[in-house]
């Protein structure tokens, strides 16, 4: 499980103990009134129900409603997240993780302009952890490169990388980008980096030996190609 994940795992988890409180209410109520709640079906499920409820509860709580577009997200929910991270953003225009919240919403329903102005937004507030940070460089990569901008994905995805002290999911990711940039020596720095942090790492090993290999043709190219010209030259 890459950190990324984690991270939003650890979001659903807090939305979850959020609404503990709400559920305690709820539970109040079913005494009272006889009334029986919907039972969520998953772990996902609950987390973003009682996120839901606390939403209820505090409707003008920028938390709360960021921890619910997490919790949307996680469940595919991306339309929903982008409102809910849309105004968590209004409620809290200095939270880092609302606006990168609302990033990761907005990429994942296809509007890349949008979800780079969120992320640069996010990362350019420098109210955040290196955590928060780090995603939001990795998701802003995801933009720019679906949005064709290769470049740019790729200062992105470095600045995730070193952000999120080498994580290697990262890494692979940082690496391919600058291979489908034609920085091949460069990608394979990264998987040296990735191999002298993680001695055995099987994939970036096959990576570093694939890459190497591609190195190794492309150097031979051009005097292959003098000495076929020198070869086919007529003779003066």
């Amino acid at each position: 499980m890459g950190s990324f994940t984690r991270l939003f795992f650890r979001a659903v988890i807090l939305a979850l103990i959020v609404g503990i409180v709400i559920a305690f209410g709820m539970l109040g109520k079913l005494a009272i009134t006889g009334t029986k709640p919907t039972v969520p079906r998953t772990y996902v499920e609950r987390a973003y129900m009682d996120a839901e409820e606390a939403v209820k509860a505090n409707p003008k709580n920028s938390k709360a409603r960021t921890a619910l577009a997490k919790a949307y997200i996680a469940v595919g929910r991306y339309g929903d997240a982008v409102k809910q991270a849309s105004i968590a953003t209004r409620l809290d225009r200095s939270s880092t993780d609302a606006y990168m919240t609302l990033g990761i919403a907005e990429n994942k329903t296809g509007r890349y302009a949008d979800a780079i102005v969120a992320l640069e937004k996010a990362i350019n507030l420098k109210t955040g952890t290196a955590e928060l940070y780090s995603q939001a460089w990795f998701t802003l990569g995801e933009a720019y490169e679906n949005s064709g901008n290769l470049a740019k994905s790729v200062d992105a995805y470095k600045n995730a990388y070193y952000q999120s002290s080498q994580d290697v999911e990262v890494g692979y990711t940082y690496a391919k980008a600058l291979e489908k940039a034609g920085q091949i020596q460069d990608a394979i720095y990264v998987y040296q980096d990735i191999i002298a942090f993680m001695p055995d790492e099987k994939k970036a090993k096959d990576e570093l030996v694939r890459l190497n290999a591609a190195l190794e043709t492309k150097k031979k190219e051009p005097a292959q190609g003098k000495t076929s010209t020198t070869a086919t030259a007529p003779k003066k």
